[in-house]
């Protein structure tokens, strides 16, 4: 099975499939973990929003410890090699399809919105 790779913030995700679509643009602040989305009339604006499906394959522990330290509310440089972006992990959409056994991989799905 072959996966596209993209970067996020400092880690290379293998990503299983992705949906991306452009919405309108909002004004981002950060409160706390929280983020709070601004809607300004006239913003001539529009914003990557991105659905991702990925899988960890190696060092499946740090991985995994690395990409929740990105779930933060803070901005992160996303590339995968079409769109080069500041983003930022939609609080509460990242989520891990866990067994319960000892893994060979860890799946999770994440939202990501321009920032």
């Amino acid at each position: 099975m072959g996966y596209t790779n993209l970067v996020l913030g400092t880690v290379t995700l293998s990503v299983i499939d992705m949906d991306v679509k452009k919405v309108n643009g909002t004004v981002k602040q950060k409160l706390g973990k929280n983020l709070v989305y601004h809607s300004i009339p006239g913003l001539d604006k529009t914003d990557y929003s991105m659905n991702l499906n990925c899988v960890i394959t190696s060092n499946l522990d740090t991985n995994r410890t690395k990409i929740l330290s990105l779930d933060d509310a803070s901005k992160h440089n996303y590339s995968d090699g079409l769109i080069t972006a500041s983003v930022v992990i939609v609080p509460g959409t990242l989520i891990f399809k866990d067994s319960g056994e000892k893994p060979l991989h860890y799946e999770f799905s994440v939202e990501l919105i321009e920032y």
